[in-house]
């Protein structure tokens, strides 16, 4: 009885090792991976404002000169948020 069950065994592992192995074959699958890409900025060239304070004369009163120097600071900051948009633009 123990030979049977010994042949048996023998040739059922016989079997196993002659039947073709099934064909394995690796399906690429696409991701999503997120990785920041350096891009050239657009931005366009913003030219400076004109220096009102350098038209003053030299005979002006205070008061003219306050508001050249007044315009001129307001002129300056226009153009500092000019720059700011054009950075942030390019940083985003």
């Amino acid at each position: 009885m123990k030979k049977l069950i010994l042949i048996i065994a023998v040739l059922l592992s016989g079997c196993s090792l002659l039947a073709p192995k099934p064909e394995i074959r690796y399906v690429p699958v696409p991701k999503e991976v997120k990785v920041p890409v350096p891009v050239k900025c657009k931005a366009q060239h913003i030219d400076p404002p004109d220096y009102s304070f350098d038209k003053a004369k030299k005979g002006d009163l205070l008061f003219n000169n306050l508001a050249l120097l007044a315009a001129e600071n307001d002129n300056l900051n226009a153009y500092s948020d000019k720059l700011k948009a054009a950075l942030d633009g390019c940083t985003k």
